[in-house]
């Protein structure tokens, strides 16, 4: 098993590797799905010998329901005339694509790894990291290198050169922080302690990555779990409350951004949202603020930012060099309109956690609730909801809580069928086990 743990590891940490940079040169974008495909199709014999379990269908289909009608709706706009619709079609069905396949390879971890996905991702995340520490050195040196892990947040390429982009791994900074929120609250499966080596490895990675916004995800989600923990007699409750506020403030900030008022309060209080300003100013032609507005197509405002990135409009917007909008509530919005978008959030924010509760047990709720509490606060200023590495990180931690949780649930049926007789309060308990 240790094996094939290492082995896993590295070729995760590698197709990671491969789908950035390599010696300093930016990798095509196909590269990492291929590489990810060719681990599916490999290790498809386990699917094969094993089936894809009962409980990996009902994951994979309950989250790919929303993206499969986007495509659907853009499709639909394409043949009615659409000519945004129509720019976007492919566009949205390779991101449709990119879901399944990251789903697959996630429910692949877990049927070969089971309570140990995690750690299997854990320590590819590492190892991703050691080897731009490596590609770094070279950039930047030993000095430069402890400089910037000093104080990460005052330095940057401009400052002390490109090396220091090897050391900045966006898509891993910010996968890395969901993993820590797992471990910490969620348990390394079954009751198997965290081993403190790998957790502050973790952390520091977190640390040299430098993702400002989720460093905020990771601190706001750190207090929710403290305080569901605490109060663990309204657990449930607080968890409602939760999906239910993210679900508001969505909206919420689409009014703050469409409206302009984000970056109104921006300028009013000198806040640096890294040239946003640009990309919202660049988008604003193609949506209003209104419930009637249709959207542009599933996955349109990344095409239309890629397009003209690097280009003398791009140039005179501030934003040359960015290609999605770094926003992706809103870029949800402009895609799919006011009633897609509510439709979309209502399911992963509201339906989801109740057919989690329902099909898996509490367990698989209480970590889902966490995971979008985080990753909900990353998208209000990034686009890792179409992270290669965020997402698989997301994933293979929503299966391995469901997969948890489902042996809790199976526990609790077997202490409670050998008992004659037995209090509610000792119910509660068993069900609640390892929360």
């Amino acid at each position: 098993m240790k094996n094939k743990k290492a082995a896993a590891s590295f070729i995760l940490s590698l197709s990671f590797l491969l789908g950035e940079t390599v010696n300093g040169k930016i990798m095509p974008w196909f590269v990492e799905p291929i590489v990810a495909g060719l681990i599916v199709f490999v290790e498809s014999r386990y699917i094969l010998a094993s089936g894809i379990v009962r409980m990996s269908k009902k994951v994979m289909n309950i989250l790919l329901i929303p993206c499969f009608a986007a495509v659907l709706y853009t499709l639909a706009g394409s043949l009615i005339g659409g000519d945004t619709f129509a720019f976007t079609l492919l566009r949205s069905v390779s991101t449709a694509g990119q879901f399944v396949y990251i789903l697959l390879l996630s429910a692949i971890l877990l049927l070969i790894f089971r309570e140990d996905s995690v750690d299997v991702l854990c320590n590819a995340m590492i190892l991703y990291y050691g080897y731009s520490l490596v590609i770094a050195l070279h950039g930047i040196g030993v000095r430069g290198i402890v400089q910037y892990l000093a104080a990460p947040q005052m330095w940057n390429s401009r400052t002390m050169g490109n090396g220091i982009n090897y050391l900045e791994r966006h898509d891993l900074g910010a996968a890395v922080g969901l993993l820590i929120i797992h471990k910490l609250f969620c348990g390394g499966g079954g009751d198997k302690k965290n081993n403190p080596h790998q957790m502050f490895l973790l952390f520091f990675v977190l640390w040299g990555c430098n993702k400002r916004i989720e460093m905020l995800a990771f601190v706001v989600t750190f207090i929710f779990g403290v305080i569901m923990n605490t109060f663990k007699r309204v657990k449930n409750l607080i968890q409602d409350f939760l999906f239910a506020s993210i679900f508001v403030c969505c909206f919420l900030y689409i009014i703050l951004v469409v409206g302009e008022y984000l970056v109104a309060l921006a300028q009013m209080y000198g806040l640096d949202i890294g040239g946003r300003v640009g990309l919202f100013a660049s988008a604003s032609e193609f949506y209003d603020l209104s419930f009637t507005y249709m959207g542009r197509g599933y996955g349109f405002i990344s095409k239309f930012l890629d397009s003209i990135k690097n280009t003398h409009y791009s140039w005179a917007l501030g934003n040359a060099w960015m290609g999605a909008m770094h926003n992706d509530i809103v870029a949800t919005y402009i895609d799919i309109g006011a009633w897609g978008s509510f439709l979309w959030f209502a399911h992963y924010l509201l339906i989801v956690p109740a057919y989690f509760r329902k099909n898996f047990g509490c367990h698989a709720k209480y970590v889902y609730c966490l995971m979008m509490v985080f990753a909900y606060i990353s998208y209000t200023m990034d686009n890792t909801m179409y992270y290669f590495v965020f997402r698989l990180a997301l994933y293979v931690v929503i299966f391995s809580a469901c997969y948890r949780s489902m042996q809790i649930s199976r526990r609790g049926d077997e202490i409670l069928e050998g008992q004659e007789s037995y209090s509610p309060s000792s119910v509660e308990g068993v069900r609640a086990a390892g929360l």
